[in-house]
């Protein structure tokens, strides 16, 4: 299910039976089974995107429709890129985030070694913007105010910025391969720390502060920040 808190703390389900399955598309969301329940973001209008793995479903906010925005359900590959995103093959997407202009990104985990796609406002089409360097596969996404994407890269234990105006891939936390994952570097610059599994990541366009999930299970289970300055630090946790 995908549940709505309101500000008062009420909270009630706009998405999904508890039952998995796919089934139930363009009838009310709350009728329907959801085929995956990822992250989840929502446009200017208040329609609901929702990352389910092999589709990224739509709730319309003047229906309470479910719809398939991009993706064919029960249907998971690669291919589509160049046409029509609601006819194109995703796999393992995991999340959804959407820029200033309206286009959305989605980090495409198991697309061969993982890549981040993004479906444009203007057309509708689907392409690939990003693709990984690591085998672990794309992860958490964020934006910053000047076009760039930001990308958790669990499987190398980096943090890495693409300039979507060139493709151009620059790392900005952790320690690339041979010296591996791991947790040290707070206080110095972030290049030479040493992450462990960072799953998520997000950007602060008022502080220009990056913040960092590093790690879950088996992770550094903390919460870092890379400054301004590209200096990294612990925000949260002990890990444990």
């Amino acid at each position: 299910r995908i549940r709505k808190m309101m500000l008062g703390g009420d909270i009630s389900t706009v998405a999904g039976t508890g039952f998995s399955g796919c089934a139930g598309n363009d009838v009310p969301a709350t009728d329907a089974s959801l085929c995956g329940a990822g992250g989840a973001t929502a446009d200017a209008a208040g329609n609901l995107y929702i990352a389910a793995y092999c589709v990224i479903q739509k709730v319309a906010a003047s229906t309470g429709v479910i719809s398939i925005f991009a993706g064919i359900p029960l249907t998971c590959g690669e291919k589509g890129d160049g046409g029509p995103a609601i006819s194109a093959e995703l796999s393992g997407a995991s999340k959804v985030i959407q820029d200033s202009a309206g286009n959305f990104y989605i980090p495409d985990t198991e697309n061969g070694m993982g890549v981040v796609r993004k479906i444009s406002a203007s057309t509708g089409k689907i392409s690939s913007v990003a693709g990984t360097m690591s085998q672990g596969g794309t992860g958490g996404l964020s934006l910053d105010s000047l076009g760039n994407l930001y990308i958790a890269e669990a499987g190398e234990c980096l943090v890495v910025k693409v300039n979507l105006s060139n493709g151009q891939q620059t790392i900005v936390a952790g320690t690339p391969p041979p010296n591996g994952c791991g947790y040290s570097g707070d206080g110095g610059p972030a290049t030479s720390a040493k992450l462990r599994y960072p799953q998520d990541v997000a950007f602060d366009t008022i502080s220009g502060n990056l913040y960092i999930v590093d790690g879950g299970i088996e992770g550094n289970n903390r919460v870092r920040v890379v400054d301004s300055k590209g200096v990294i630090s612990t925000l949260a946790g002990n890990g444990t």
